[in-house]
């Protein structure tokens, strides 16, 4: 019997941390940075559901984007990059060809909650010593299935793997980071047998604490 009710009481309590992080989570101010462009607009399911939020798609320079992150509690990063940053897709007013780099660095590094979702992610987030959740090599276009000898015999399986993972991504975005991660890689996986790119894409994703 005393199992019991301290069971229950660790599940209550438990219940409670949850909630209390979930509140705290949706109350957050939330920057999004995510250059405006067709071919990752699978992305925008990630953040929808959050209320507190700035979005930012286009026409931003370095100094704004600076700024913007040390306004707002943690940062959610996506679309296409490399190891040196997050592409900005021609967007940027002073031409750079990033949106994020070495140079938005120091501001995220207060931040412990963030989310770099671009290919080689990773690397950036290692570099730079950040913490958050992060994408390595991410393939959501056929050009890099091939590139990356994924071999698929028809792209709706490329079509599955991004839209399932956004959709799990917003579903799991208010949960602890820890727990977050760990559901996103089962359920990404789960829910897509046998798809090579979702094999290939759940086996690089990071959580950098």
């Amino acid at each position: 019997m005393y199992w019991a009710l301290t069971s229950k009481k660790v599940i209550l309590l438990c219940a409670k941390k949850t909630n209390d992080y979930v509140n705290f989570v949706l109350n957050m101010k939330t920057l999004i940075i995510h250059p405006e462009d067709y071919t990752t607009d699978f992305l925008e399911p990630i953040y929808d559901r959050l209320d507190n939020k700035t979005v930012l798609r286009k026409e931003f320079s370095v100094a704004q984007v600076c700024a913007l992150i040390e306004s707002h509690d943690r940062v959610l990063m996506m679309g296409h990059g490399s190891p040196s940053g997050l592409f900005s897709m021609g967007l940027s007013t002073e031409f750079s060809s990033f949106a994020v780099d070495q140079k938005m660095a120091k501001a995220l590094s207060s931040k412990t909650n963030n989310f770099f979702i671009w290919c080689h992610a990773d690397v950036f987030v290692r570099n730079n010593n950040l913490k958050g959740f992060s994408t390595g090599m991410f393939i959501s276009e056929p050009e890099e299935a091939t590139l990356y000898n994924v071999f698929i015999d028809d792209n709706v399986l490329i079509e599955n793997s991004n839209s399932c993972f956004s959709k799990i991504v917003s579903k799991l975005i208010t949960e602890m980071p820890e727990e977050m991660y760990i559901k996103v890689k089962k359920q990404y996986l789960e829910q897509n047998i046998a798809n090579p790119i979702v094999e290939y894409n759940a086996s690089r994703l990071f959580l950098f604490q």
